[in-house]
């Protein structure tokens, strides 16, 4: 059937809605450094093997840390934690610290079994604060999901996209959350896992100087979490 102009329904005369709520959350943003030009030297079996690791992954970091949403986005993923009557921030950032190595400690894994035919590793970042959590209501069902939006969400991307192969960023908010609760977010007092935080180096600074959509203090006031277990353990001695 050859539908003509007069049959199409102006987009405004459509009815949708949209709802919403603000939550206190932790937002974690993970991307493959260097995928896009990696991908147009590279046989499309190792793409595919690529993207198929990013995809489940994400998956299974979702349900393993607890996550209460995520989405892939090809190359990378985003997932959030929700302060609930039962898990408070602190409790989120430290399930989001946790898969961030648990990421990296898998990916250093999988990418011995591609033989190195893989881009070097994640960049992640990770930002709390106050977001929309937003459900629209669409005549296109497929559109139909749960989204967040705020500051936190440009914020963990902005960082990820500064965060090299294998490094975790965090702003400022989550900085003096993880210092406040060490046990619960770094885990203080377990020399496996414990995690520590750093200064970002001057070269990362100047390269968030610029960045826009970041607060001043999330320009200079962000930390570099480490793992020093994983970093000796696994991968060698890590950028400090």
């Amino acid at each position: 059937m050859n539908l003509q102009k007069s049959d199409w329904t102006p987009i405004e005369e459509v009815e949708h809605n949209a709802t919403g709520e603000i939550v206190h959350a932790v937002v974690l943003i993970a991307d493959l450094r260097g995928f896009s030009r990696w991908s147009l030297e590279s046989p499309l079996k190792h793409i595919l093997q690529v993207v198929r690791f990013t995809y489940d992954r994400a998956i299974e970091l979702s349900r393993d840390f607890y996550a209460d949403y995520y989405k892939c986005m090809g190359d990378g993923f985003l997932c959030v934690w929700e302060k609930t009557s039962y898990r408070g921030v602190s409790n989120g950032l430290g399930l989001a610290l946790g898969a961030a190595f648990a990421l990296h400690e898998g990916y250093y894994r999988a990418r011995k079994s591609f033989h190195g035919l893989a881009p070097e590793g994640y960049g992640v970042g990770i930002s709390c604060g106050r977001v929309i959590k937003v459900q629209p209501s669409t005549w296109i069902r497929e559109l139909n999901e749960v989204d967040y939006v705020g500051y936190p969400m440009n914020c963990a991307a902005r960082l990820q996209g500064l965060a090299g192969p294998r490094e975790v960023l965090m702003d400022q908010h989550a900085r003096r959350i993880a210092r406040r609760y060490p046990r619960v977010v770094l885990l203080a007092e377990d020399r496996r896992r414990a995690l520590e935080l750093a200064d970002p180096d001057p070269e990362l600074l100047k390269r968030a100087r610029p960045l826009k959509g970041l607060r001043p203090e999330d320009r200079k006031g962000f930390a570099r979490v480490l793992w020093p277990h994983g970093e000796k353990a696994l991968w060698g001695a890590g950028r400090r």
